[in-house]
């Protein structure tokens, strides 16, 4: 966190070289966290990239130190690669500079242009031990003394991005925009006892030759504010429990189904009420919430007709291995949002599920992941699955440090919508729309078969590259393609269409300029198949994004 927590467990500090971690963009876990060093991560230049730093001197005794904060586990997206640790050049400016870093940087947001944990979960806690006048001034924003028993933090982040997309979401139509998001967030706490964390999110879209996205558009908004309370302790280490309040984001495991969804200037959020232990080897979390839906020009208030609640746990037998289970509700009494066989009325879904991720000795890589759901969808009963296979290879010893997978995700569709007394279409929830079906944005976790490969190397440690190619096809001819956000854009109800969606290749690249700064690009282009061309324009989609990230 901003001030105690951490997207992922904590980075041990070995005496060798440390093993690489594994990394997604976007989702570039945090990097071991030195107790001194420079803005860039280096003894050698304590200057660092973010300025200049003072010789180290005994730290302040202060109450809060030695306090356990909880931390949320953030185990590994799926496909994701393995970035390098090591001497290197971690930024442009380092390269530029001929400053070689004898390890990461220890400044813990993303190496990356994308940052899907809350900022509520970046864990700066490494700054207890550094003297206040080691710190570069951007680490002088975070984990601030204010007395004996109080913490203050505050950060933030800056981004634009131009979209190039041809016929979006299939529509035929051509549409150019760039995209602004302002965030900036305050965090207090009281030793680990108490804490209130707010976030504030300005998004707003221009040149649109289209109406913008509702994931787009948000001039203005309360992205989080809650308060932590600590209400015990247990076990022989006393490892901490704690009941948040108040509006927050979520995110879980692989992000299949629960995500922050950082790719839309709107970020998900839910308001509400979780409870959460943290330990070394077992996370526990349990939560009651209500979706926060965006309302563009006035303030977003909760869907009082949804309620969303979850019970996830995370095992952590051993390092690079995670075991999740959980089990998940949906309640939505929305009048018609549910079409039945006879008639319209609300859904009540249940997700019982349950991932392994694995690294094993050697380069192997293990990604299995699936979920049953049941409950009610009007007048229809649900049954309904989803699964992923994935496995994967990485490189250590071979230059740029490749990682490659092999995978194949599906999730059901209904072989028959509306004529029987059963609903089998897969409900992907808040799941990650942007990252596991292709960057053009037009395939979602419902009604879809994808067999694809994706490829990642690190030419230098401050250039991720990656390539993704995917074969779609529908579960069921005569149920929809859904898209990123779950809504129907093609349909042919008596199957003739088919089932071949088409084939998708995407290629991105991210610069790492500094260790706040990142430019980020990718291009896509779907490749129509038979079903898009008999149920529509058959036109093959383009995406390009081209985005500038700075963060404090």
């Amino acid at each position: 966190m901003a001030a105690g927590g951490s997207a992922q467990p904590p980075a041990e500090l070995p005496a060798a070289e440390p093993d690489p971690v594994p990394s997604v963009p976007g989702l570039d876990p945090a990097p071991p966290t030195p107790p001194t060093g420079g803005g860039s991560g280096s003894a050698q230049n304590p200057a660092g990239v973010l300025g200049g730093g003072a010789p180290p001197s005994e730290p302040p005794a202060a109450r809060w130190h030695g306090h356990k904060f909880p931390i949320q586990p953030f185990p590994p997206p799926g496909d994701a690669p393995i970035i390098p640790t090591g001497p290197g050049f971690y930024t442009l400016l380092d390269r530029l500079r001929g400053e070689e870093q004898p390890k990461p940087p220890r400044w813990p947001y993303a190496r990356f242009g994308l940052l899907q944990p809350s900022f509520a979960e970046i864990d700066f806690r490494y700054l207890d031990a550094l003297p206040w006048d080691d710190r570069v001034w951007a680490e002088k924003l975070h984990r601030v003394p204010l007395g004996d028993h109080w913490l203050g933090s505050t950060g933030g982040d800056l981004r634009t991005r131009y979209d190039r997309l041809v016929s979006q979401q299939l529509t035929g139509r051509d549409n150019s925009l760039q995209l602004f998001r302002a965030r900036a967030f305050a965090d207090i706490w009281y030793e680990d006892l108490f804490r209130v964390y707010g976030e504030f999110l300005y998004g707003d879209s221009i040149w649109q030759g289209l109406p913008p996205l509702v994931r787009d558009v948000n001039r203005g908004e309360l992205q989080q504010l809650f308060a932590d309370i600590k209400v015990l302790e247990l076990g022989a280490k006393d490892d901490p429990v704690y009941v948040r309040l108040g509006r927050q984001e979520l995110l879980y495991g692989s992000q299949r189904l629960i995500s922050t969804n950082e790719w839309g200037d709107a970020r998900t959020k839910f308001q509400g009420a979780k409870g959460f232990y943290r330990s070394d080897k077992l996370d526990v979390d349990l939560f009651v919430v209500q979706p926060v839906p965006v309302f563009p020009g006035r303030f977003d208030s909760v869907d009082n007709n949804q309620v969303f609640t979850g019970l996830w746990t995370t095992y952590k037998p051993k390092k690079g291995t995670f075991v999740d289970a959980y089990y998940l509700n949906l309640d939505n009494t929305n009048p018609n949002v549910a079409r039945g066989r006879f008639r319209s009325g609300a859904y009540n879904v249940n997700t019982v599920g349950g991932r392994y991720y694995d690294r094993f000795p050697g380069g192997f890589l293990t990604d299995l992941e699936g979920a049953v759901q049941f409950g009610g969808w009007a007048d229809q009963a649900i049954l309904a699955q989803f699964a992923s296979v994935n496995l994967g290879y990485y490189f250590p010893d071979v230059w740029a440090t490749p990682t490659v997978w092999a995978s194949y995700d599906t999730a059901s569709g209904d072989p028959d919508p509306s004529q029987t007394g059963q609903r089998r279409t897969f409900n992907q929830l808040f799941q990650f729309g942007h990252y596991y079906f292709g960057f053009a944005d037009v395939v979602g976790r419902q009604n879809i078969r994808d067999w694809n490969l994706q490829a990642y190397a690190y030419p230098a440690k401050w250039l991720t590259t990656g390539a993704q190619f995917h074969v779609f096809r529908l579960d069921s001819n005569k149920d929809a393609l859904y898209n990123f956000a779950g809504t129907p854009i093609r349909r042919d109800p008596s199957g003739r269409a088919g089932d071949d969606i088409g084939n998708e290749i995407d290629f991105l690249a991210n610069v790492h300029l500094t260790d706040r700064q990142d430019i980020f690009l990718s291009y896509s282009h779907l490749f129509p198949g038979g079903f898009i061309r008999n149920t529509g324009s058959g036109r093959g989609v383009d995406a390009f994004y081209l985005q500038y990230t700075t963060r404090w």
